[in-house]
């Protein structure tokens, strides 16, 4: 029994501009991690000062984007790696909300859909155009479709993307469980989500 619980918006417009937050939270983790000499020996000179100051809370061009995780990439990190840069993305990005979720899920019992229903509200925070859409498959089962991202072509951006949707589901159930599909076009990625 699929239903749609948040569908693609109509249309669905490709994705021009990324908040800077999440770069800088991507940045931060991969120096805490010890990769960020790595991460500056493969960006161009010219780009460094740019990287190194960028301003929080901004919007900037996708192609920013695609150059940091482009880079990101070509370090060659394992899926474990990964996984733990996009727990700091999810750390650094969503603590306020996390915040507030946790004291209602304390308060009312909050589950899992709580967070997945408001998915293109906390998309639109992040991202200026592309979006997501959410498949309900059963009690505690979803798909997550990412739609019109060039992000979504770079497997480092479409891991820890998929860690971070394990880091905002966890608080609210036992275990939480992402796995990467199939990519349903080069601009998009699948999702499947379940929990215990």
């Amino acid at each position: 029994m699929e239903e749609v619980l948040v569908p693609f918006p109509k249309p669905l417009l490709p994705l021009t501009r990324v908040r800077s937050t999440l770069l800088i939270a991507s940045l931060t983790g991969l120096r805490h991690a010890g990769f960020g000499d790595r991460y500056f020996a493969r960006l161009p000179a010219d780009r460094h000062a740019e990287m190194k100051t960028l301003p929080a809370g901004i919007w900037v061009p996708a192609n920013l984007g695609e150059l940091h995780y482009g880079i990101c990439d070509g370090l060659a990190l394992s899926q474990h790696e990964i996984h733990a840069m996009g727990n700091t993305v999810a750390t650094a990005t969503a603590q306020v909300f996390l915040q507030l979720v946790l004291r209602t899920a304390r308060e009312v019992g909050t589950t899992p859909w709580a967070v997945l229903a408001n998915s293109q509200r906390y998309w639109t925070r992040y991202y200026d155009g592309s979006s997501v859409c959410l498949t309900k498959l059963g009690p505690k089962e979803a798909h997550l479709e990412v739609g019109s991202s060039s992000l979504a072509t770079f497997p480092y951006w479409r891991t820890a993307f998929g860690a971070i949707l394990v880091a905002l589901a966890a608080p609210f159930c036992t275990k939480a469980y992402v796995r990467e599909m199939r990519q349903p076009s080069r601009t998009g990625a699948l999702y499947r989500l379940a929990w215990a």
